[in-house]
């Protein structure tokens, strides 16, 4: 399973190098340096790929549909996450409806990627019936799988395996406090990725991650501070290398070591 590792700007270099991005479209659009990254792309190996994201965890609904153009036009990703409502799966679809056929026409070449949700109560149902509308529209090339179905995420995967579009792809997005959660689902061979900001977000906390574990105590993901994608100093590199590190090996279904080792390359 391929691997997006979010990272505050100043940082991007040094642990977003996998060749699978995430990007955030409102950093696209107020900070150069960030934008720079993902424009210039001088990191990307001849197979890089970049996931432009509408931002809608970071500031609680997705950015406009001129501001996503915009932030498009800035980077040129080779996808882009559809505006997408948070417990609204009605106007997720409308959404989408109304945003696939502009995108393709602009930009034939870019992937477009729609994200299922459902109700406030929580029904799988009702997330399944999502994903059936999003993929019955023309232009959807990826589904993606939100961190917000928690532990009803493994049984929505498991429900794809039998039941799942073969004419699109499908991506995690996120990771929730069950980290491990990737290991376990690397099986699925038809989930082509995951990105999460996680492994760093601890990290800068100074957050050790377990090889067998994961996050052995839960509760310190939500006691840790929010990402700061401003910061300057990097101030627990060892671990957070550690942390990105484990989390790659975990979605490669490499074994982990069986002590944990923190030392510099």
């Amino acid at each position: 399973m391929k691997v997006a590792i979010i990272a505050p700007t100043r940082f991007l270099n040094r642990y977003s190098t996998t060749g699978y991005h995430l990007a955030l479209a409102h950093m696209v659009l107020n900070d150069p340096e960030y934008r720079s990254f993902y424009r210039d792309k001088p990191y990307v190996a001849k197979d890089g790929y970049v996931i432009l994201d509408n931002s809608m965890v970071e500031l609680d609904k997705p950015l406009s549909l001129e501001d996503l153009h915009v932030a498009v036009t800035m980077i040129r990703p080779d996808e882009l996450i559809l505006p997408d409502f948070l417990d609204d799966p009605y106007g997720t679809v409308e959404a989408a409806k109304d945003t696939v056929a502009y995108f393709k026409n602009l930009f034939p070449t870019m992937k477009l990627q729609a994200v299922p949700h459902w109700t406030p109560s929580h029904t799988p149902q009702h997330w399944q019936d999502c994903y059936n509308e999003l993929c019955d529209i023309d232009g959807i090339d990826v589904i993606g799988i939100r961190k917000g179905l928690k532990s009803a995420r493994p049984d929505c995967v498991q429900w794809l395996d039998e039941n799942r579009a073969e004419h699109v792809e499908h991506h995690l997005l996120g990771t929730w406090h069950w980290l491990k959660e990737v290991q376990s689902l690397t099986h699925y061979s038809w989930i082509r990725g995951i990105d999460s900001k996680a492994p760093v977000r601890l990290g800068q906390a100074g957050i050790v991650l377990h090889p067998m574990e994961g996050l052995v105590v839960p509760q310190l993901r939500a006691a840790c501070p929010p990402l700061d994608f401003g910061m300057k100093v990097d101030l627990f590199p060892i671990i957070t290398q550690y942390n990105v590190n484990l989390f790659i090996d975990w979605a490669e279904s490499r074994r982990p070591a069986d002590v944990i080792e923190l030392h510099r390359s």
